[in-house]
C-alpha cells in the first residue's frame, strides 16, 4: 500500500503514532511504503516502522554533494541521508532514492549550475551506498523547469531553454542549456545512470527475471557500458580498455548503422 504523503517523517511525534496504530492492528499481509525526509530519522520510528510492515521508503537525495543540496535549498546535508539509510536498511526496509542531475540555483544574482563531475561523483556514491546495502532502487532524472517555480524563473532569466517555452507542454523537455555541460556529457550521464541503477535494482531483489534477457539485448545499454569503458579507465591511460568499449559500440554500429548514438560515441 502506498500511503501519498510526500514527506511522511516532517513531524516526527505525528508519524510515530500513526505507524503505532498501524503496527496494533498486526497485519500479516499489508506492506507500506512512502516518501520521507533524510533528516528526520532516529531508531525508536524505524522501529516502528519495522512493527507496521513498511518495507521500502521513498527518499529524496538529489545530489551528493553538499554544495548543491545547499543551492536548491534542500535543508538537509549528505551526512543526514547516509545515518537514515543506516537506519533503517538496519532493520531490513528496503530504500529507494530520488536523484536529479544537473541541479540549478541561484546565488548572489550569479548562475550556478551542478557540474558533470558532482554528476559522476553521486552516481559512484549511489553504487557505493549499494554494495552497503544502504540503496537499493534509484530514480533518475534530469533538471527539467516546470511552470511556477524557482527553476522555471532562473531558465526564463539566464535563458536556458531549449525549446520554445511559450508552446504547449514544452516544459515537458528534460533538456535545458547549461554552462560547461556538453550533449557528452548528457549522454554519458544518462548511460551510466542506465547502467547503475539497473545493477543496484538487480541486486537488491524484487526485479522480474524475465525481463533481463530484454535489458541485456538492449543496444543502449551495450553503447552505455562501452563508453563507461572508454570514459572510465581508458581516459586515464586504459588503451585496453578504451578498446573493449570500441569493440563493443562497434558491434551495434555492424547490427545497424544508423544507431546514431554508437555513431556519436564512435
Amino acid at each position: 500500500v502506498r500511503l501519498w504523503c510526500e514527506e511522511f517523517n516532517t513531524n516526527a511525534k505525528w508519524s510515530k503514532k500513526l505507524l503505532a496504530k498501524i503496527a496494533e492492528k498486526q497485519y500479516e499481509d499489508v506492506y507500506f511504503n512512502f516518501n520521507i525526509r533524510g533528516d528526520v530519522m532516529d531508531d525508536e520510528m524505524a522501529d516502528l516502522m519495522k512493527r507496521a510492515n513498511v518495507w521500502m521508503v521513498s527518499l529524496g537525495v538529489e545530489s551528493a554533494s553538499d554544495r548543491v543540496l545547499t543551492g536548491v535549498e534542500k535543508k538537509v546535508s549528505i551526512q543526514q541521508i547516509e545515518r537514515t539509510c543506516k537506519i533503517l536498511a538496519s532493520r531490513g526496509i528496503k530504500i529507494q532514492g530520488y536523484f536529479q542531475f544537473f541541479n540549478v540555483w541561484e546565488s548572489n544574482s550569479t548562475l550556478c549550475v551542478e557540474t558533470f563531475q558532482e554528476v559522476i561523483a553521486t552516481l559512484v556514491w549511489a553504487l557505493k551506498m549499494s554494495f552497503k546495502g544502504e540503496i537499493h532502487y534509484m530514480f533518475t532524472s534530469f533538471s527539467t523547469p516546470v511552470p511556477d517555480t524557482p527553476l522555471w524563473q532562473i531558465a526564463s532569466k539566464y535563458d536556458l531553454f531549449v525549446n520554445d517555452r511559450n508552446l504547449p507542454l514544452s516544459y515537458l523537455s528534460p533538456e535545458i542549456k547549461l554552462p560547461g555541460v556538453s550533449k557528452i556529457h548528457l549522454f554519458i550521464v544518462r548511460m551510466s545512470a542506465f547502467l547503475i541503477k539497473g545493477f543496484v535494482a538487480l541486486r537488491s531483489g524484487n526485479i522480474n527475471s524475465k525481463l533481463i534477457y530484454h535489458i541485456l539485448k538492449n543496444d543502449d545499454l551495450k553503447v552505455g557500458l562501452g563508453s563507461c569503458y572508454i570514459f572510465g579507465k581508458g581516459r586515464v591511460g586504459g588503451p585496453e580498455e578504451t578498446m573493449k568499449g570500441i569493440q563493443q559500440i562497434l558491434g551495434v554500429v555492424r547490427k545497424d548503422s544508423n544507431n546514431m548514438k554508437a555513431q556519436m560515441m564512435l
